[in-house]
């Protein structure tokens, strides 16, 4: 488009024409109106929106026979409300990055993963900092990017700011214990949440949250940690929980 442009305003130059007498005595006000710049300089805008309206309708122009063919109608159809919505749609999510089969145009569909520990009990030794499992995939957005139910590797092209979040749900505690759910990167502490129960049988929820920035080939991952005195499981419901989607560039 910038070359487009240095095109056009080249070309303009030969429409342009001063302003005649009789246009600087009843059409313009003494001024910078009378000066052969601004006269230059309007002339070359004129011709430059003429062009660019034309390259404007073209692309749109262009744009819509795209979304009609790729929706199954042929460019010699004539036209209806029906067909003519099509398009529209069409070149909505053209524009607009909406995914195809999304769940709403409301939102974008960000690259990520929701996973639970549901029916995945893990045994938690007593000050033992534990990768936890999360088995159970409730949603998968992942493109290049990769989860096993445990770790989650960024793939290329996702290289970003990361939103994560881990919890884990103790199905017993001791009376003043304390557990903790970390986030790795790469083997390192990043994020920490901790909880420390009240009574015996207490159940212990600790959760954390951050963003993270990752690069592709990075690594993400939830621990458990307890101070019990002696091994715990975690339960396996809902309430464990792993997610991280991608939600900016850097």
């Amino acid at each position: 488009m910038k070359n487009a442009l240095a095109a056009i305003w080249a070309a303009a130059t030969a429409r342009r024409r001063d302003p005649t007498v009789g246009e600087l005595t009843t059409g313009m006000q003494a001024g910078i109106a009378d000066s052969r710049l601004f006269n230059e300089l309007l002339y070359r805008a004129s011709g430059m929106e003429a062009e660019l309206v034309h390259l404007l309708v073209y692309a749109m122009a262009n744009a819509a026979g795209r979304a009609a063919l790729d929706n199954g109608l042929p460019l010699g159809a004539a036209p209806s409300e029906a067909n003519l919505q099509q398009v529209r749609k069409a070149l909505q999510a053209m524009f607009v990055e909406k995914a195809v089969g999304a769940s709403t145009e409301k939102a974008p569909k960000l690259s990520g993963i929701v996973a639970t520990g549901l029916a995945a009990v893990t045994s938690i030794p007593t000050s033992v900092a534990t990768i936890l499992p999360y088995p159970a995939t409730d949603q998968s957005n992942l493109s290049t990017s990769t989860w096993d139910g445990t770790t989650l590797t960024v793939g290329a092209g996702e290289a970003g700011l990361w939103l994560v979040s881990a919890s884990v749900h103790f199905a017993l505690a001791s009376a003043g214990a304390y557990s903790s759910v970390g986030i790795y990167r790469n083997g390192l502490e990043i994020a920490l949440g901790a909880s420390q129960s009240g009574n015996a049988g207490d159940a212990a929820s600790p959760s954390t949250a951050t963003i993270i920035k990752c690069n592709a080939g990075d690594t993400l991952a939830a621990y458990a940690y307890q101070q019990t005195g002696s091994t715990k499981n975690t339960s396996g419901t809902t309430r464990t929980r792993f997610a991280a989607f991608l939600i900016s560039s850097y």
